[in-house]
């Protein structure tokens, strides 16, 4: 074999290689672009509660709530129903984590209280909770006259405030009572608090 012919050979034993690579490499590239068939997918059944189905049981307890606070029984917590729960001295929010609390604090409110019985349960060591801000007027004894006087200063004090023990309380017999710890007196309408 002349080189001529062999170089031929080997010439067209190269294009070959290069024309059968290249068909394989778009054959591989082919492949990869081609979507992938879907696989049948197999159905598990839940071996904890769903998110929907919690979501169904959170929206059923405010329900319950709703329905207590006697208020339109949507499912969903909205300013009526934030509004009704603050009148029932709830001023913490009502979430899935504290639902239950909140049908039980709503249950258990007692309602028609006199201030009697305000002054009654402050004196005996319950907390006072403020469920609406309030701006309390300042009141001292005239021990010359055994009244109570205003100083025309107030103190404020806002939703959800927790007084702590030693608050002692007076009744003023018009739906307020005075609270104090202390020399000076502060008047609040019973409406305004809860006591704990």
């Amino acid at each position: 074999m002349d080189k001529g012919t062999k170089n031929a050979l080997l010439y067209t034993a190269g294009v070959a290689a290069v024309y059968l690579g290249y068909k394989y490499y778009k054959k591989k590239q082919g492949e990869l672009q081609k979507p992938n068939e879907p696989t049948p997918e197999t159905k598990t059944t839940a071996t904890s509660p769903t998110f929907e189905g919690a979501a169904a049981i959170y929206a059923n307890k405010v329900k319950k709530l709703q329905g207590l606070l006697n208020v339109s029984q949507v499912g969903g917590i909205g300013p009526i129903t934030v509004a009704a729960l603050s009148k029932k001295g709830i001023t913490y929010k009502v979430d899935a984590s504290n639902i239950d609390k909140a049908i039980s604090d709503v249950a258990n409110y007692k309602t028609n209280l006199t201030s009697p019985t305000y002054v009654a349960a402050i004196n005996l060591g319950g907390n006072v909770r403020f469920v609406k801000d309030i701006n309390a007027p300042n009141f001292v004894l005239n021990r010359a006259t055994n009244s109570y006087v205003p100083t025309g200063s107030s103190l404020s004090f806002k939703a959800g405030t927790l007084l702590g023990k030693g608050w002692k309380a007076v009744d003023r017999k018009n739906g307020k009572i005075l609270i104090y710890k202390g020399a000076t007196l502060q008047e609040i309408p019973i409406s305004a608090i809860v006591i704990i």
